[in-house]
C-alpha cells in the first residue's frame, strides 16, 4: 500500500512539472507572438489645391486583404494645416492600406507601402476640377477580336482603353450626355458589357456608342467592355470613331480570318492567346474626331440545320400559350358564326 502511495505521488510530481512546463511554453509562444506583431505610424498632410483650409477634414486609413475584403478601418482628422496620423497600424505583408476622402462628393484615395519603415511619412493631395475635355488622352486602345460560335453568324469583340488624364485637375463631366466620357460602337452591337476601374461610374447609351458618368483623376484609368455583331455572307463592316487623340491602335485578329483597313499598318506581328494564334496590327496617331473603318471576311457560315435551329431558339415561347389561346378563341367565334348563319338559312 506504501509503494503504491509513493508511486502515486511520483506520476502526481511528474503531472505537475509536465503541467508547469506546457504554461511556460505557451506563455513564451505568446510573447514571441506578440514581439513578432508589426505596428506602423502613419503621418501624413491634406493638401487642397483650391487653396481651401483643410481643417475638420475626415481621413480613412482601410486595411484590406485579397478574397477577404476590408479588415480594418482607422479614422483621424486633419488640423488646420492639412496634418493626420494613425498611430500602432497593425502590418502584415498580405495586407492593403488605402487612404480615403471625400471631399465636395468625390472621392479620393492613395495607396500606402507600408513594408519599408516602421514610421510613414506622406501627402494626399486633392486637385481642382474641370469639365474640359481636352485633357484627357487614350495612349492605347487594344482591340480583341475573340472569334465567332461556328453554329452562328455572331463575332465577339472585346476593348481594352487606357485612357488618361494628363493634368493636375479631376476631370468631372458636365451635365449632358456630349459632355460625359464618350466610347463609339459598331451600328447594331448586341450584349454591351461594360467594366473599368473608374470610381462610381454608370453606364449610359447615347447615339453610336456609351458613356460614362464618371469623374477621372491625374493618372492613367482602364476602361474594358465587350460587346457581339452579327454578320451576313461571310463578312462585316465596322466603323470606329474616336472622341479623343489616340496614341496607339492594337488589332488582335485570329489568322483565320482576313482584315482590311482604310488605315496604313504600322507593325504586323503574331501572338497566341490561350492555344489560338492571332495575326496583331498596330496602327498609330488618331486625331479626335477621326475614324477607323475595319472589314472582316472569310467568316464561317453555319449550315441550314444550324440555321434553323438559331432561328427556333430565338422564339420567345413566353408568348405561345397566348398566341394558340388567341387562334384558339378566334376559331370557336368562327364555327359559332358560322353555324348561326347555317340555322338562319334554314
Amino acid at each position: 500500500m506504501i509503494k503504491l502511495i509513493k508511486k502515486f505521488t511520483n506520476y502526481l510530481k511528474l503531472f505537475s512539472i509536465f503541467f508547469i512546463i506546457s504554461i511556460l511554453f505557451v506563455q513564451l509562444v505568446d510573447v514571441n507572438t506578440l514581439q513578432a506583431e508589426e505596428y506602423r505610424l502613419v503621418k501624413g498632410t491634406l493638401i487642397i489645391d483650391s487653396g481651401k483650409n483643410p481643417k475638420d477634414i475626415e481621413v480613412l486609413l482601410s486595411r484590406a486583404i485579397l478574397g477577404e475584403g476590408v479588415i480594418d478601418k482607422f479614422t483621424a482628422v486633419a488640423n488646420q494645416k492639412g496634418e493626420f496620423e494613425f498611430q500602432e497600424i497593425v502590418y502584415t505583408n498580405n495586407s492593403i492600406y488605402t487612404l480615403v476622402v471625400m471631399y465636395n462628393g468625390l472621392i479620393h484615395m492613395k495607396t500606402l507601402d507600408l513594408s519599408e519603415v516602421n514610421q510613414i511619412q506622406t501627402t494626399l493631395r486633392i486637385p481642382q476640377t474641370t469639365s474640359d475635355d481636352s485633357i484627357l488622352t487614350i495612349p492605347l486602345i487594344s482591340i480583341l477580336i475573340l472569334g465567332n460560335n461556328d453554329r452562328k453568324t455572331e463575332l465577339k469583340f472585346l476593348e481594352i482603353i487606357k485612357i488618361k488624364n494628363d493634368s493636375n485637375y479631376t476631370y468631372v463631366p458636365g451635365s449632358k450626355p456630349m459632355e460625359r466620357l464618350r466610347f463609339s460602337l459598331p451600328k447594331k452591337y448586341q450584349k454591351l458589357n461594360v467594366d473599368s476601374s473608374l470610381i462610381d461610374a454608370q453606364v449610359i447609351k447615347v447615339d453610336s456608342g456609351f458613356a460614362l458618368n464618371a469623374y477621372l483623376h491625374p493618372g492613367e484609368h482602364d476602361i474594358m467592355y465587350g460587346y457581339t455583331l452579327n454578320y451576313e455572307n461571310q463578312t462585316i463592316d465596322l466603323k470606329k470613331n474616336f472622341w479623343y487623340n489616340t496614341t496607339k491602335i492594337r488589332i488582335l485578329v485570329p489568322e483565320n480570318l482576313s482584315i482590311n483597313l482604310n488605315n496604313n499598318v504600322y507593325i504586323t506581328e503574331t501572338a497566341e492567346i490561350g492555344q489560338k494564334k492571332y495575326q496583331v496590327l498596330t496602327l498609330e496617331d488618331f486625331k479626335k474626331a477621326s475614324s477607323l473603318e475595319i472589314n472582316l471576311s472569310g467568316l464561317p457560315t453555319p449550315s441550314i440545320y444550324e440555321n434553323l435551329e438559331n432561328k427556333f431558339n430565338q422564339i420567345n415561347f413566353q408568348y405561345i400559350p397566348v398566341s394558340i389561346l388567341i387562334v384558339l378563341m378566334f376559331i370557336i367565334f368562327f364555327a359559332s358564326y358560322t353555324r348561326k348563319k347555317l340555322m338562319d338559312s334554314k
